[in-house]
């Protein structure tokens, strides 16, 4: 922990990273209707036709499973004070920075707003570059990590997110 912070300043820019998750996570669906989905994705992995986009429900569901899984996590690192939860919560908002500029870059290319933009370019990215940059110059989180991360991050999210939704229709087709 770097000089001149406290415990509890340290914990409030833990418990920010699930809140950025909460408010992104809403943003996504209750807007996923507005998805631009290339054709070409689908001309390229047809079974990915039933996923995308995905209805409201299944967005609920996924986007309500991951969320609580960042709140557990942020729960474990700030209040049972778990050193490996606190390093995964900086592995967390390092998957956040890299979606923050995957939804940039989506709707850059598809010159249609995608569901997150929002959240991902007023909040997500600036929060999580100041976050992740400080955690390095305070040894928080070294260079080293910070790099494995983000590159872990770029498959990962569309791996989360086939997941997540796959997940969210079984959920809707149980329930629906």
């Amino acid at each position: 922990m770097a000089a001149g912070f406290n415990r509890s300043t340290e914990t409030t820019f833990l418990w920010m990273i699930p809140i950025l998750v909460t408010l992104h996570n809403l943003e996504e669906t209750f807007w996923i209707e507005e998805a631009a989905v290339p054709d070409a994705l689908f001309n390229f992995l047809p079974a990915l036709s039933s996923l995308f986009p995905p209805s409201v429900p299944q967005m609920a569901v996924a986007t309500t499973l991951l969320t609580l899984l960042v709140w557990w996590v942020a729960y474990s690192a700030c209040i049972r004070q778990r050193a490996t939860d606190v390093l995964l919560l900086h592995f967390i908002a390092g998957v956040l920075f890299i979606n923050a500029i995957s939804h940039i870059l989506i709707s850059l290319i598809s010159l249609h707003y995608q569901p997150g933009l929002i959240t991902a370019l007023l909040l997500n990215l600036p929060y999580c570059l100041w976050f992740l940059k400080r955690a390095v110059q305070t040894g928080d989180f070294h260079r080293k990590q910070l790099n494995t991360i983000l590159w872990v991050a770029i498959p990962l999210i569309p791996i989360l997110s086939l997941l997540a939704h796959s997940l969210g229709k079984g959920v809707e087709l149980l329930f629906g």
